[in-house]
Parts: C-alpha cells; structure tokens; sequence
C-alpha cells in the first residue's frame, strides 16, 4: 500500500525523504488505529512527494476509514486534503470550520453598492447572464463571476445609467484568511 516493496532490502539510512515518510506511516499503521496523528508530513518533500502523499493519505482515509489530524503550515497543501480545518494561534483554537465553509470565506467575488439594487440585478442578468450571484442587502450585491473581468461589469451598468456606489473585488487567499483570524504578521 505505501510502496516500500520494492525497496525492502534497503537500509532506511539511505531512503529518500518521501520513502522515509512513507515508511513513517507505515509503521503508524500497524496497529490499525482509528485515529492517525501527523504533524508536518509533507516536510521536506518535493512536488511529486507532496503530491504522492497527499493521494496516499486519501487512500488511507477511504480505505481504511482512519480519521487523521494533520498539523502543518503548508496551508494550500492542507486545503487539497482536509475536509474540516482547525485554526490554532498561541496555543487556543480560533476557528473550527469546514472546507464549505472556509471556501465561502475565501471565495472571490465582485461587490456592487448602488440605490439601485432591482434594476441593476435585472440588467446584470439580460445583458451579462449573471445569475451566480447573493442580495447582501438593500444597496449590496455579491456577484461569483467576472471576478476577472469587473470593467466588464462596470461598463455594462454604466451603459445603462445605473450609478455606481461601489464596484471592488473581494475575497481572500487561504493564508491571507489564515492571518487575518490570527492577528496578521504581527503577531508571529
């Protein structure tokens, strides 16, 4: 499973990285525990390591039904394997989260602010087929696409006389998210 066969002969000194921690995991796994504990495990591996890893892990999950608890500062790398996200900062857990909900935290999008909600929804849809978008409130609309494009937006709404408050791209990175609930840089 942890594809060590072929090198069984071989002297753990002169495993690579990724072996030795495929054989870390190996021996957590003999005693067929319910609970895995990691800390760090894609350290020090490159990107086809990483990669490996992070579909043996899955594999694990699935076929073995072993829950893990993952500890690591590679926040994109845990974003492709977790399903629920602890954040801890000095010793206390800030935030406890799913990858739903982080996702809706850190997804991109266009914010509109203008007195004129209904007739801008209703052009944003005929002229731009828009529909992936959230009412906040009675001036703020929330639109999930075009987050590359917002002049696009703007142009459009503006052709149609409708007087623009506010147009800004929001949203965040996984590590911009990770510092703003811990305090930022500051408080390393």
């Amino acid at each position: 499973m942890l594809d060590l066969y072929d090198v069984r002969d071989k002297k753990v000194k002169e495993f690579s990285m990724g072996m030795k921690q495929r054989l870390s995991i190996a021996l957590a796994l003999v005693g067929k525990p319910e609970l895995l504990i990691l800390d760090e495990p894609v350290n020090g591996l490159d990107p086809k390591n990483i990669s490996a890893l992070r579909m043996l892990l899955k594999k694990i999950n699935r076929e073995r039904r072993i829950t893990m608890l993952i500890s690591s500062h590679i926040l994109n790398e845990l974003y492709l394997l977790a399903t629920d996200f602890i954040i801890i900062h000095k010793g206390k857990i800030i935030e406890s989260l799913s990858h739903e909900q982080l996702e809706m935290k850190c997804e991109h999008y266009v914010k509109v602010c203008t007195d004129d909600l209904p007739q801008c929804v209703t052009v944003l849809e005929k002229e731009l087929k828009i529909l992936d978008y959230k009412v906040i409130d009675d001036r703020t609309l929330h639109i999930y696409a075009f987050t590359e494009e917002p002049q696009r937006i703007s142009q459009v709404l503006t052709q149609n006389h409708i007087v623009i408050g506010e147009l800004s791209v929001c949203g965040q990175s996984l590590e911009e998210y990770f510092l703003s609930v811990t305090g930022g840089r500051r408080n390393d």
